[in-house]
């Protein structure tokens, strides 16, 4: 039989794993757009930017 204390700890732990993951999926989009941003120096500046603050803000 589970527990409510086991119930709410699965669903914290399931939603620390989807934290997680949406994380490293917005790092992929932020090193993507940021690489094909050539043309345009000022945004990519602050994608990179905004990328290293959530690569190093964990």
């Amino acid at each position: 039989m589970t527990t409510r204390t086991e119930s709410v700890e699965g669903t914290l732990l399931d939603w620390l794993r989807d934290a997680h993951a949406m994380e490293k999926h917005a790092e992929q989009m932020l090193s993507n757009t940021a690489s094909r941003l050539e043309h345009y120096p000022e945004l990519r500046a602050k994608i990179e930017r905004h990328l290293e603050q959530t690569v190093t803000g964990r």
